[in-house]
């Protein structure tokens, strides 16, 4: 109990858990998007919101199915995927519904390509005028740990996505926020999101948001409630 932190939610009540190291992984991720939803601080609108989530986006039995979308102008940076260190604008398409700039989807219970060999992690949409210029980029990286698949629908769209050799795979602890934590160092570290007129880091954002739709306890006996009941919802089934 030391090591967590119990959040209720300001706006519907709901409470929710966090360790207290949990600040960048994927269980972090996960768990204050759930909690966030649609309701980006400071925006308060659902027009206006720089990041959504897609209604069908679930984690049934350890199967992770997870995908948002950014409204906003985003900054992207392919270092840790490919070793390029450059920055690229991906500016909101005002001709895709909602000025989509991109959509991303995580799986951890995604089938393995026909080999057998690859399990695919985390696939992206960009939209871009940029798109040629990214699908180069990312044709010419090949791995040892995953490889990159590439296309684009038309010329102002790319669509890639990461597939990991599952014996790299294997050697993880099996958590079902794995493939968010793939998805935090490849892409979502250095990704930056435009709110307002200046850009801030993608997770740095999220933390910032906690601290607004989110108010920690601290009562011990209510913690310790919490946790027991908790349990005991989960060993039900």
């Amino acid at each position: 109990m030391e090591n967590i932190k119990l959040y209720k939610n300001l706006e519907n009540g709901d409470k929710f858990t966090l360790s207290k190291d949990e600040i960048n992984n994927g269980r972090f991720l996960y768990k204050v998007m759930k909690q966030i939803k649609s309701n980006f601080y400071p925006y308060y609108n659902y027009e206006d919101q720089p990041i959504t989530t897609n209604g069908n986006s679930y984690l049934i039995n350890k199967q992770l199915n997870f995908h948002f979308y950014t409204h906003s102008d985003i900054i992207i940076n392919f270092k840790n995927l490919i070793g390029i260190d450059e920055d690229i604008i991906i500016k909101s398409n005002e001709n895709k519904e909602r000025n989509i700039s991109s959509s991303i989807v995580c799986f951890s219970d995604s089938n393995t390509d026909n080999d057998g060999i690859y399990e695919n992690i985390f696939q992206i949409v960009l939209n871009t005028k940029k798109a040629k210029k990214i699908i180069r980029m990312l044709d010419k990286y090949k791995s040892d740990k995953y490889r990159i698949s590439s296309c684009t629908m038309d010329k102002n769209e790319v669509h890639f996505k990461v597939s990991f050799k599952q014996d790299y795979l294997s050697d993880k602890n099996n958590d079902v926020y794995d493939s968010l934590d793939e998805l935090i160092y490849y892409i979502l570290k250095d990704l930056r999101i435009k709110i307002d007129n200046s850009y801030m880091y993608f997770m740095d954002y999220l933390r910032w948001n906690l601290e607004f739709i989110a108010e920690e306890i601290t009562d011990e006996e209510e913690i310790k409630k919490y946790l027991i009941k908790e349990k005991f919802r989960w060993n039900m089934y």
